[in-house]
């Protein structure tokens, strides 16, 4: 048997947020990215949305399972500013213990 977890999808790997000369956050996480934490991101699906509009679009390789999508906590450098992503695995799990079916 197996069960799904998620593990961080690099050395602290995030999203960062785009800033201006000040740090501040220049964009809004998108609408379509909002309340999606543990939900699969795709190269080219739309992250940020910037003032005039336009579109940020999550440009990894891979799909990413993003968490703490617009946590205030990490709008601050000194919290490693972004959203954090993980990667879906599978683990093994063993049997019970005197389980008649473990080897």
């Amino acid at each position: 048997d197996t069960i799904e977890a998620y593990t961080t999808a690099g050395s602290h790997e995030k999203l960062a947020w785009p800033i201006d000369d000040d740090g501040f956050p220049t964009a809004l996480v998108h609408p379509d990215l909002q309340d999606k934490d543990y939900l699969p991101l795709h190269p080219g699906d739309p992250v940020f949305l910037n003032r005039d509009g336009t579109v940020i679009t999550y440009d990894g390789d891979d799909t990413v399972y993003p968490i703490f999508i617009n946590e205030a906590g990490y709008y601050y450098a000194s919290s490693g500013r972004g959203i954090g992503l993980t990667r879906k695995i599978d683990l093994a799990v063993p049997p019970p213990a005197g389980d008649a079916s473990s080897p």
